[in-house]
């Protein structure tokens, strides 16, 4: 079956060889052409829109990145801040005890000496 239609279209084309090849010719340039040029300009547009859509995503990216970042330096100025504020009452902390314990040993020697070597359930009263 496939040789006989081999047969037909090289009988065809040695019957009418110029001519097909004509017709071929003028149906490639007319048909062929605006095709490929109407493809290849979709294909343009496409590249194009996508490019443009990049740009501006990728601008937006970078503003979002920029508060990002600017967010984070405030959080960390803030967290700095809170942590010297609670290194400061700490301190402050401590120093109250210092004196607490100063006074305690002035004014009751033989309690704040009970206090340090056993430190449960004392309890302390002092008369002004």
């Amino acid at each position: 079956m496939l040789w006989a239609s081999h047969l037909a279209i090289k009988g065809l084309i040695d019957f009418m060889g110029d001519e097909i090849i004509g017709m071929i010719a003028v149906a490639l340039i007319f048909g062929g052409i605006p095709i490929t040029a109407m493809l290849t300009y979709h294909q343009r547009k496409l590249a194009e829109i996508k490019a443009r859509i990049s740009n501006t995503g990728s601008e937006e990216v970078r503003q979002e990145l920029k508060a990002i970042r600017e967010e984070v330096a405030q959080l960390r100025d803030t967290s700095t801040k809170f942590d010297m504020s609670f290194d400061a009452a700490i301190t402050r902390l401590e120093q109250r005890m210092d004196k607490n314990d100063e006074i305690l040993h002035q004014v009751a020697p033989q309690t704040y000496q009970r206090m340090t070597e056993n430190t449960e359930d004392v309890t302390v009263q002092v008369r002004r």
